[in-house]
């Protein structure tokens, strides 16, 4: 796994994936859509993907499932790469009715057509995406927050609701991404480990991904060295490296304010933690 695709949580991740995990977007903003999504739409989008789904990579078998189509889900271990190499790209895309023959367009341009912004800030140097550090637009991250974010009570399926979703798949990536920013800067070790992130090559970037914050307290059975041997779930290093490449790109700010929306709509213990 790369440096760039190591983070998140499911329903954040769902809302927050076309951010993160989004490819190759429009050199120019597209028109923007002039109504808010609404809950059908979001549930389509989730549903689109989540059907599509292989549920023998990156899910847990847990006592706690929720079902969607013929898949049967636990909780997500994946991060983003996960997500950017899912259905849900295209599912936008396809929804958006986006036009593939104009420009050099693939199914990650969805977001561009829904939003009407560009992914990334003028200093990326394209609307391309880097496999090192991808310099998001947070006029971006804003728009999801206030477009993406369904209310939990939604249905997603016949018998299951958004708050369902968040419950099994997505609180544990969540938490853990949340709770880390929020230890290091207890700790006083963010700025430690970021000066060492920012200077490092691509190597040391990913070999601080496996070694940091072993110990933390958030560490749990789904990364365990016996459960986990090569270290693909989703963690307390890969949300610590998610957030020193936030901090490289100015958007901290904007993400942690898109979690705690997450937070105060679908986990008040969450929230609580983080007062």
């Amino acid at each position: 796994m790369n440096t760039t695709n190591s983070s998140s949580r499911f329903l954040g991740m769902i809302f927050l994936t076309a951010l993160i995990s989004t490819g190759v977007l429009l050199a120019e903003p597209a028109l923007r859509w002039d109504y808010k999504l609404t809950g059908r739409e979001l549930s389509y989008f989730a549903r689109c993907a989540l059907m599509k789904e292989e549920t023998s990579w990156m899910w847990a078998d847990g006592q706690e499932t929720i079902q969607i189509g013929e898949n049967k889900l636990g909780t997500l271990l994946g991060g983003a790469q996960h997500i950017r190499y899912s259905y849900l790209p295209a599912c936008i895309a396809d929804y958006a009715n986006m036009d593939y023959s104009v420009g050099n367009r693939d199914h990650y341009h969805g977001l561009a057509e829904l939003s009407g912004l560009p992914i990334y800030q003028e200093r990326q140097g394209s609307q391309q995406f880097s496999e090192e550090v991808n310099y998001y637009n947070p006029a971006l991250i804003d728009w999801i927050r206030e477009n993406m974010i369904p209310d939990p009570t939604t249905p997603l399926t016949l018998d299951a609701s958004f708050q369902r979703l968040y419950d099994v798949a997505a609180r544990r990536n969540a938490r853990i991404l949340a709770y880390t920013l929020y230890e290091l800067r207890r700790s006083g070790d963010f700025a430690k480990y970021y000066e060492k992130y920012k200077n490092g090559d691509s190597v040391a970037r990913i070999e601080m991904k496996h070694s940091i914050l072993g110990d933390s307290p958030l560490q749990d059975a789904f990364s365990t060295e016996e459960n986990d041997p090569y270290s693909y779930s989703f963690d307390p290093g890969h949300a610590a490296t998610f957030w020193f490449r936030r901090e490289m790109d100015g958007t901290s700010d904007e993400v942690l304010n898109l979690l705690k929306a997450v937070f105060q709509k679908y986990d008040a213990e969450a929230l609580r933690q983080m007062k």
